[in-house]
């Protein structure tokens, strides 16, 4: 065995991660809480209610010595830089349950149709609203309703998802040279669509 390799041992085995009771100063969770304020909290505002910065202080401090207990060098973690990454957590991280957006029905035309009907269901309502998405989350049913939501939509819609005839193949196009052109139409709902290739 190298010599290098059993001083890195030695050094794991003289730190070691010991276990340590959390003060969660109990105090603070006793028949005291606030009543809610007539306008709406903030995020910031709503968490500084429940997890005080000693809190924080101790998270902050065990994460610093455990890191350097692991790798042997110093994480220098600050309160803020904890802040800034729970409030990146709890802006795009958290896990939500069915129903939280509204209601789900817009997935019955599908996962990425019903991703874009949820987003489009927090947009103020107002009449120039423009959704752009790629061919992933496009489709006719998809535009059909959204324009029955007054939300126009921009974005191609793949092949396979118009129910048309279909359209010549790129080997096909290749053989008729230069400058041809195969469209197609089909109608959605109360949309008609252009296949053009």
């Amino acid at each position: 065995m190298p010599p290098g390799d059993r001083k890195s041992r030695n050094v794991k085995k003289r730190y070691t991660w010991v276990k340590k009771d959390f003060d969660n100063e109990a105090e603070s969770f006793e028949n005291d809480f606030p009543l809610p304020p007539a306008e709406p909290l903030s995020a910031q505002e709503y968490f500084d209610m429940f997890v005080s910065r000693s809190m924080l202080k101790a998270v902050v401090d065990e994460s610093n010595r455990y890191y350097f207990q692991k790798h042997g060098t110093a994480l220098n973690l600050t309160v803020e830089e904890l802040t800034s990454v729970l409030g990146m957590f709890f802006r795009m991280g958290l896990r939500c349950n069915k129903g939280f957006y509204g209601n789900q029905d817009g997935y019955q035309l599908g996962l990425g149709a019903g991703v874009v009907l949820q987003l489009c269901s927090s947009l103020p309502k107002r009449d120039n609203n423009l959704v752009v998405a790629d061919n992933f989350f496009t489709g006719p049913h998809l535009v059909e309703e959204l324009s029955r939501m007054g939300i126009s939509y921009i974005g191609t819609v793949r092949e396979n998802r118009i129910s048309c005839s279909k359209l010549m193949d790129k080997k096909s196009m290749k053989k008729r040279g230069r400058g041809t052109c195969d469209t197609s139409v089909a109608s959605c709902g109360q949309k008609t669509m252009v296949a053009a290739k």
